[in-house]
């Protein structure tokens, strides 16, 4: 490569070789400005897969939720002191009052 003033700047653009002059009335470049920051925002398409994934999962996790507490229901009347004594305090924290 060969040597480049420090008064150059080499740039390379569909493999060839351009050196261009560097000039002090350059603008200087803002480091905190949000332009530099941030990359222009690309708009986000939603589909109706999308759509349809999100729900599916909201209702996944409602479903565990409501199999969750319906088991602590049943385990509340266990015979092991231990699947009581858990499960009362898991029913305590879902019904508790604020």
């Amino acid at each position: 490569m060969p040597f480049i003033h420090n008064k150059q700047l080499y740039s390379a653009s569909n493999n060839t070789r351009q050196i261009e002059e560097h000039t002090h009335t350059q603008e200087s470049v803002d480091l905190m400005s949000p332009t530099f920051l941030l990359p222009q925002a690309q708009p986000t398409q939603i589909n109706n897969k999308d759509i349809a994934l999100i729900t599916l999962m909201a209702i996944f996790i409602l479903l565990i939720g409501a199999a969750a507490i319906r088991l602590a229901h049943l385990l509340k009347h266990s015979s092991f002191n231990f699947l009581k004594y858990t499960s009362s305090i898991f029913l305590h924290q879902v019904y508790r009052v604020r």
